[in-house]
């Protein structure tokens, strides 16, 4: 029993030598690195009361792995050397635009852009503020002045007032003239409010009668008085519809010596359309309506509606339209149409179109145009349908050119004719049919601000005619003029007139043709002082005795001659 015990405690202590061995082998072994083989000697057992003698296990190899011990590597760094960008040989490419340098700027505002200065007619300068008198022969005293106040980016009040008048050499030919204006302008941040008033009196006589003429001049005199008032209303800008405006109404009474009495109203409401950055579309309601109270009363209107549509790309153009008129219980169709379009790569644009119109024959219209005419007795407007074709060219900096031929068809033309029996008599008389083929020109030369000229032609073919003749028409006119800087201060300008004569009746009531005229106007101012200046002005240096109207010779050379104030 005893030797049975021995046994069996020999048994566990050799296994859990060997079990402790195995597991030394599994922690010392996670990755093989290098093994060495050795010849083990015996291992000192742990202290017990167990001798050599009792060690029973034989000897063997044991094999030694060595210890894995993990190193942290240095990290990479990326070393990136400042290196400098290679230098381009390539120039850049600067694109300069350099503005026009024909740029003109006259006694009036001159526009930001480096475009040609269009004057507002609706307002005057803020800074027209001046006196400016002067004398010259025929007994003719020369007197005008403006006064402004505010500004006309917000609000803006001017006045403006004037007198003349002169004594030609032959009996009874004087001439004066009176005007006052004054214009008041609110702008604001969508329109722009601008209101006119003026009253204005000349005087003539109908001196085309025998220098040995007695009797009372009163029969004689065209004396004329114009009391007008007018309103609009401008968008400054399109509103958010893309809608614009430009409201028109004007009130004018006209009255002569002899009790004639005419209102005239008129009034335009027009309206523009954006559809895109190519397409317009237009729309205008129009009318103007005068009484003429003389021997009888009378009434004249036009009422007109126009609708219309533009389109535009680039440098090409075309609008497209049609007016219906409705004047004296009448209704025409007027064409609007309009086109423009450049040719290839020249500079020339090729202009055609066909526009009807209608123009309102009232007293004051036709004194306008002649001032010696008798009153007028009835009511009929002018309808003229004009078909042209033509081009226009910009050739260089500085000459722009304009040429046009069109054909007339027009309805109760007026023309002038004299009275045979009275013949410083002129009336206006009304052609039921009148046709003309009208060629016009026009070339102007621009330099910097140093001199402009301008010289424009109008060739007339009257054609078919109800009348005998196209009395009082001119057939011919040509017209030159030119502003020359010549120094800082002093500036010179020139207008060249000439014009074929008109057709007229003599006293056997046969057609004749006055004498073609040439007049030549000279003028300059000189400033030579910051607030003053002195001004010429000689007119028909030629000494032209010629006739617009049949037995009316105008003034030979008139000079006249002053001194200009200006207050800013």
């Amino acid at each position: 029993m005893y030797k049975i015990a021995v046994t069996i405690l020999l048994w566990a202590l050799v296994a859990n030598n060997a079990a402790q061995a195995q597991r030394r082998a599994k922690r010392a072994k996670p990755k093989p690195a290098r093994t060495t083989v050795v010849k083990a000697l015996p291992t000192t057992p742990p202290p017990s009361t167990r001798t050599d003698e009792m060690d029973t296990l034989p000897t063997k190899n044991v094999l030694i792995t060595s210890a894995y011990k993990p190193n942290l590597l240095p990290a990479t760094k990326l070393n990136f050397g400042a290196a400098p960008i290679a230098a381009s040989i390539k120039k850049p490419n600067l694109a300069y635009v350099i503005p026009n340098q024909n740029l003109v700027f006259s006694f009036l505002p001159a526009s930001i852009q480096p475009l040609q200065l269009f004057v507002d007619t609706s307002s005057v300068w803020e800074n027209s503020q001046y006196i400016k008198v002067g004398y010259g022969n025929f007994q003719t005293p020369f007197a005008e002045a403006a006064f402004s106040t505010g500004s006309l980016q917000k609000q803006f009040v001017g006045i403006q007032l004037g007198h003349t008048q002169n004594t030609g050499s032959i009996n009874l030919q004087e001439f004066a003239k009176t005007y006052v204006q004054a214009t008041g302008v609110w702008q604001g941040s969508q329109f722009k409010n601008s209101v006119t008033a003026g009253w204005e009196r000349t005087a003539q006589n109908q001196y085309g009668i025998a220098n040995n003429f007695i009797g009372n001049k009163d029969s004689l005199q065209r004396n004329f008085t114009t009391l007008q008032a007018g309103w609009e209303l401008i968008s400054q800008r399109p509103n958010n519809s893309g809608i614009a405006t430009h409201t028109k109404l004007k009130y004018t009474l006209f009255s002569d010596n002899f009790s004639n009495r005419e209102h005239t109203i008129q009034a335009a409401l027009p309206f523009t359309k954006l559809l895109n950055s190519n397409s317009t579309v237009h729309f205008e309601l129009g009318g103007q309506w005068a009484m003429l109270t003389a021997n009888t009363t009378f009434t004249n209107s036009i009422v007109t509606i126009q609708p219309g549509y533009q389109f535009t790309r680039k440098k090409a153009s075309i609008y497209v339209g049609v007016q219906p008129t409705f004047t004296n219980n009448t209704l025409y169709w007027l064409p609007q149409v309009k086109l423009q379009h450049p040719i290839g790569s020249t500079p020339l644009t090729a202009l055609a179109g066909a526009q009807g119109a209608v123009t309102l024959n009232s007293y004051r219209n036709l004194a306008g145009i002649n001032p010696f005419l008798n009153p007028i007795e009835t009511a009929q407007n002018t309808i003229d349908n004009r078909y042209y074709v033509g081009v226009k060219a910009v050739l260089n900096k500085h000459v722009n050119a304009q040429a046009s031929v069109a054909y007339h068809s027009m309805q109760q033309a007026v023309l002038w004719l004299n009275n045979t029996q009275k013949m410083h008599q002129l009336q206006a008389v009304f052609a039921n049919t009148l046709q003309a083929l009208r060629l016009k020109g026009e070339i102007h030369y621009t330099l910097q601000q140093k001199l402009e000229a301008g010289v424009g032609i109008t060739l007339t073919d009257f054609q078919r005619n109800s009348e005998a003749a196209a009395w009082g028409l001119l057939p011919i006119e040509l017209s030159a003029q030119t502003k020359w800087w010549v120094l800082p201060g002093l500036q010179v300008n020139s207008q060249l007139h000439f014009w074929d004569g008109a057709l007229y009746k003599n006293n056997q009531n046969q057609e004749q043709k006055l004498p073609a005229a040439l007049i030549w106007n000279l003028g300059a101012n000189y400033n030579f002082m910051p607030k003053w200046s002195v001004w010429l002005q000689a007119n028909n240096l030629l000494n032209n005795r010629y006739q617009r109207w049949h037995s009316l010779p105008a003034l030979g050379t008139n000079i006249m001659g002053g001194i200009v104030y200006s207050f800013k």
